[in-house]
């Protein structure tokens, strides 16, 4: 075990328990979420259960922070940006305050940048479309006030991944309907191209930054290859060897331009890159999805 204080927000999650799981028995393991984790749990030396909404304070000093908790409704549900705003840039601003630590990361999104048909590193420009981007950028520019710049890691990744995610993500909702022969329907362009990152990597981008601790800035994360959205529901129409119809809610406005989000730096700054296709994502997704059938049609 690694003489290292690392605390994990959100770890009640998808991205958190992914990361949580990988950790174990590596470190002092601290979590922070608004509800405490299940019953015999024991990857944390100390659990709070504390709503970042509320301003408060921590009096253990930490080696790392990851700050993963987020308000993230993507296209399932509904909330103004005082949401947004509360939670991931009020509660960004509450975490910081409350903390003692020598490194702070904080989990952002690539959808902050412009979409200009073009391959898109950290000195891209910025222009967040929609509330969930706005208010991480605006989280951002909290942590780079209050963080100092050698202390601050801002990760900015593509589309996260993995099986066990909520259906609230494209993924989830697309297999789950397949499975179900129910209707897989498409709200943009069939031509849009996606890029999706498996959870596997992300929390194996944790691990690195943990080794090298002196990595500071901004990081894109992005995944090896991409998938437009009409080739995406046809692979999983097939995998899952569905009968689903596929259902277009056009109209579309203006053509899907690809700007594909690229993580040189981020191989270079801590030796890490993608290695988990698309391919073996949807594999993944599908097992699952075809295990927990009976689960599926119960609920």
């Amino acid at each position: 075990m690694r003489d290292w204080n690392v605390l994990v927000t959100g770890c009640n999650g998808f991205i958190g328990k992914t990361f949580v799981e990988r950790l174990r028995g590596t470190c002092r393991l601290y979590g922070l979420d608004t509800m405490a984790p299940e019953a015999g749990d024991k990857h944390f030396k100390k659990f709070y259960v504390q709503d970042l909404k509320v301003p408060f304070q921590l009096s253990e000093n930490f080696d790392c922070v990851f700050h993963l908790a987020a308000l993230n409704l993507t296209h399932v549900g509904k909330a103004g940006y005082s949401a947004y705003d509360e939670v991931n840039v009020k509660g960004t601003q509450n975490l910081i305050k409350a903390v003692q630590t020598k490194k702070f990361i904080f989990m952002s999104t690539a959808k902050v940048y412009k979409q200009e048909g073009k391959p898109i590193d950290e000195s891209a420009k910025i222009e967040p479309l929609h509330d969930y981007e706005k208010s991480k950028w605006e989280a951002e520019k909290v942590c780079s006030t209050l963080v100092p710049s050698e202390q601050l890691l801002i990760l900015r990744p593509v589309n996260i991944v993995g099986a066990r995610q909520a259906e609230k993500a494209v993924l989830p909702v697309f297999f789950k309907n397949a499975i179900l022969n129910n209707p897989l329907e498409m709200i943009v362009d069939p031509k849009t191209t996606l890029q999706f990152l498996s959870v596997k990597d992300i929390v194996d981008c944790f691990q690195q930054i943990l080794e090298r601790t002196n990595v500071h800035g901004i990081l894109n994360l992005s995944s090896i290859d991409s998938i437009s959205l009409e080739k995406l529901i046809s692979d999983i129409i097939k995998m899952t060897g569905s009968q689903s119809q596929v259902r277009f809610l056009g109209p579309v406005v203006e053509k899907a331009s690809f700007s594909p989000v690229i993580s040189q730096k981020a191989k270079m700054a801590l030796g890490w890159e993608a290695k988990i296709s698309i391919e073996s994502i949807l594999e993944e997704f599908c097992h699952f999805y075809k295990e927990n059938l009976s689960i599926l049609k119960d609920g």
